[in-house]
């Protein structure tokens, strides 16, 4: 098999725990990768007592969302050309088969249940700072003059060849909108951004940054402003 999979945690190990659960039925242990991203060493014990199995890679600090994705593209995809990737509060329901042309992959998105669609990819509308997902294939083809797409960064599929050329996310970024950002890096370098529909999922709710204004006030606002001044016209 010529991919792996990484899970992002920092801290909440039973909602990592959660996670794992719904993962380590459908990938072989050794193909699963832990990352980490400067948890507490009673939480990260926690987990790795529970799946003492897997891959787990500790990041002595917490280094952002961007520093931690950096941290799973470098370990999986030095050894893998594909890595599925995956934040802790998403429960996993099937990979499906590879693409056959390296890219940057969308999944399918469920809203907590598999009733609502969450997404199937997103769009950014620099000029209006603006951000929303997509619930339909036709609408992520069809996107208006002005929306660019990009892939949500609770989990997405990429290929090494798109690593290689585009680097890391931007660390100064710290955390969101760094995958608008990364997809746009991606885009701009003519390479592919597009949907895998087999890889599906459930997301729930996170916690990492919930109710922390330097999360949800500082980080999102001001990077809000940067992403948006970067690629507009």
């Amino acid at each position: 098999m010529n991919f792996a999979v990484a899970v992002l945690t920092y801290n909440h190990p039973n909602i990592t725990i959660d996670c794992l659960k719904s993962v380590v039925p459908l990938v072989p242990s050794e193909l699963l990768y832990v990352i980490h991203n400067g948890s507490l060493s009673e939480h990260r014990e926690k987990v790795q007592s529970e799946f003492p199995e897997l891959q787990h890679v500790i990041m002595p600090e917490n280094k952002g969302f961007t520093g931690g994705c950096n941290e799973a593209m470098r370990v999986v995809l030095e050894k893998y050309e594909w890595l599925y990737f995956l934040t802790n509060d998403i429960t996993l329901l099937q990979l499906g088969p590879l693409p056959d042309a390296p890219g940057l992959y969308a999944p399918l998105i469920w809203r907590r249940k598999k009733d609502v669609v969450d997404s199937m990819g997103a769009a950014f509308i620099p000029e209006e700072s603006k951000l929303y997902h997509l619930k339909t294939k036709e609408e992520f083809l069809n996107l208006p003059s002005g929306h660019l797409p990009y892939v949500p960064g609770t989990a997405f599929l990429i290929h090494r060849e798109i690593f290689k050329h585009t680097g890391d996310l931007d660390e100064s970024l710290h955390t969101y909108w760094e995958d608008v950002d990364y997809s746009q890096r991606v885009r701009l370098g003519g390479l592919k951004i597009d949907l895998n529909l087999n890889f599906e999922l459930i997301h729930k709710v996170g916690k990492t940054c919930h109710k922390d204004p330097f999360y949800t006030n500082h980080l999102f606002k001001r990077n809000r402003d940067i992403v948006s001044q970067r690629y507009r016209l």
